[in-house]
């Protein structure tokens, strides 16, 4: 069998139960946790199998053709040996990758194939979050909670801590003490957070909340303009702005003005983009597109790095977020682009946010399409400014939300082509305005290392 050796797997949850309609039992069980793989299965396909490691967030590929069915009942038996068992006369790999904070190492790969054929391998299941809805309706991960610990908590005590809600460690961002655990099946997350918060160990207790990528408002289909898409030029700025939306086309990939992408869902994995949001607001921020009312064209157009953090289903979550972010410090950005928000705070957030800007990153987020008066985060934290959108003539877009955190506005209306047709679409949104607004940033920032959030409101508000 070829598989990569595993290393000493010291943080690793995912716990997985699946009903198949195929199967003789009632029900199949299928439990996988620290390098373990638990199951209780009656001719299960093994793409059923698969699939449910898929919806944990692992990347699945499978041969043409192939797809036995598996009859097995063990406990807690090493992944390794437990595939060696289940696919006789089948190759396989599980590719392990160490995560980017602490020595721990997950399973972020299967591949499943017929001997010798490796190359004709395809990609199933589909990688999403796994959303539900907790306390007052808000969005959140499924059996997920993340918490900040105390300064001077020793990682034993942590451990005896968790442990006590029969409870695994995730991910431990030790820099900044956020811990994201995974709960037992079916637990309420608000109500862990709630008592958890009354131990005495940490600070912060919240859900891993789930946000929406917003939608443009359409306003029509017009012939194309030729104007509102230029060529990508070479970008010799020295400021990188981040775009934490939906990723970025396949088609853009060898783009001059790219500075590079990475999947904060998948790590291991090409950047895509179901949406077509990240793509739109990367051209926007790379000055290759322009919003309407704009003169200037590609003026000290700053490279962009694409990142993707909301899945097919245009969710994301504070974890997946956190992941882009230290992405976008690691990789030298000096500015991020938000074009997105929700009407749910997060504390953990907030924090990474505070974190992200002493460490000289300017976020910039949009203040919403809904004119509620209501705050929107990220934009609302003290940390980011928040963007709302104009008219091409320079009023306020109607349905641009309005309140304090409003630190500006820009143009908030684009033309973008749609495929290879000769017609484009007219959108409307702060997310426009706030990709156009974080190029503009950028032009203000370069070569200003030590700048400060209000010195840039400031010349925003002067000479923009």
């Amino acid at each position: 069998m070829k598989y990569l050796k595993t290393f000493h797997v010291l943080i690793l949850t995912a716990v997985c139960t699946a009903i198949s309609a195929t199967a003789a039992q009632t029900e199949t069980y299928v439990h996988y946790e620290d390098g373990a793989l638990s199951l209780d299965v009656e001719d299960m396909p093994l793409r059923e199998i698969l699939e449910i490691f898929s919806r944990q967030g692992i990347s699945v590929s499978i041969g043409e053709g192939v797809n036995p069915v598996i009859s097995a009942r063990f406990d807690d038996r090493p992944v390794e040996d437990a595939f060696n068992a289940l696919l006789k006369g089948l190759d396989y790999s599980l590719i392990w990758r160490k995560r980017s904070t602490g020595e721990a190492v997950y399973l972020d790969e299967i591949k499943v194939f017929e001997p010798g054929l490796e190359s004709a391998l395809h990609r199933i299941g589909t990688r999403h979050l796994d959303v539900i809805a907790g306390k007052d309706n808000r969005l959140m991960l499924r059996d997920t909670v993340l918490i900040m610990v105390k300064q001077g908590v020793s990682r034993d005590a942590l451990e005896t801590f968790i442990a006590q809600y029969n409870s695994s460690i995730v991910d431990f961002d030790e820099h900044r003490g956020i811990v994201r655990i995974r709960l037992p099946e079916g637990s309420d997350p608000d109500a862990v957070s709630a008592g958890m918060v009354q131990s005495g160990l940490v600070s912060i207790a919240e859900p891993d909340y789930v946000y929406g990528l917003p939608r443009h408002t359409g306003i029509g289909s017009v012939p194309f303009a030729q104007n509102s898409v230029q060529a990508a030029a070479v970008n010799d700025a020295e400021v990188i702005v981040a775009v934490l939306d939906s990723g970025l086309a396949t088609g853009y990939s060898d783009s001059q003005f790219l500075a590079g992408t990475y999947d904060a869902l998948s790590p291991s994995k090409t950047i895509a983009d179901d949406s077509g949001h990240g793509t739109q607001m990367a051209l926007l921020a790379a000055g290759v597109v322009e919003p309407l009312g704009i003169d200037t064209k590609n003026q000290d157009a700053p490279a962009v790095l694409a990142i993707r953090a909301f899945d097919q289903n245009g969710y994301t979550s504070t974890s997946a977020l956190m992941n882009g972010i230290d992405y976008a410090l690691q990789s030298g950005a000096r500015v991020i682009s938000m074009s997105w928000g929700s009407e749910t705070e997060s504390a953990v957030l907030e924090s990474v946010v505070n974190s992200a800007t002493d460490q000289g990153l300017v976020l910039v987020a949009a203040v919403g399409n809904e004119p509620t008066g209501l705050p929107v985060y990220p934009a609302a934290y003290e940390n980011v400014i928040g963007i709302g959108a104009l008219l091409p003539d320079g009023e306020v877009w109607p349905q641009s939300n309005y309140g304090s955190f409003v630190a500006r506005s820009f143009p908030g209306l684009a033309l973008f082509k749609e495929g290879s047709s000769e017609t484009s679409s007219m959108y409307a949104g702060t997310s426009i305005a706030t990709a156009y607004a974080s190029r503009i940033i950028a032009e203000i920032i370069e070569g200003k290392p030590d700048i400060e959030r209000d010195q840039i409101i400031e010349k925003l508000s002067r000479e923009y």
